[in-house]
């Protein structure tokens, strides 16, 4: 994973946390109806990087999203997992499910945006 992150980095940008994230298309968690990503915070942009659904290789660069104050529109978790819900500036408000496996990696990043909306 980090090797195909490595690629990715500008200059003096490093990784903060990753975890593969399924982006719900709908309210409903449909399985079949998720894109699978991998979530990548650095220290100035999240990063997306596509996955086949059944592997665990990232794939190439989706898109990008810049590290602005309120990227983080929420987040929730409970016994099956987490949700975030990440604002961009195209797509609108994207809902992000994580694994339980992933919830501390989902905490992470969760505290690495909301420091930087206190900072700001």
């Amino acid at each position: 994973m980090q090797a195909a992150v490595n690629g990715l980095l500008d200059e003096n940008e490093s990784t903060v946390a990753a975890l593969p994230v399924r982006w719900s298309t709908t309210p409903l968690p449909y399985f079949f109806i998720m894109r699978g990503y991998y979530l990548v915070l650095t220290t100035r942009r999240l990063l997306f990087l596509g996955h086949a659904r059944w592997s665990s290789k990232p794939g190439p660069l989706a898109f990008s999203l810049p590290r602005a104050r309120d990227v983080l529109a929420g987040y929730g978790k409970d016994a099956g997992g987490a949700t975030l819900w990440i604002r961009s500036p195209d797509r609108g408000v994207l809902r992000l499910v994580v694994h339980r496996r992933w919830q501390d990696d989902a905490s992470r990043v969760v505290e690495a945006l909301e420091a930087e909306n206190q900072e700001g």
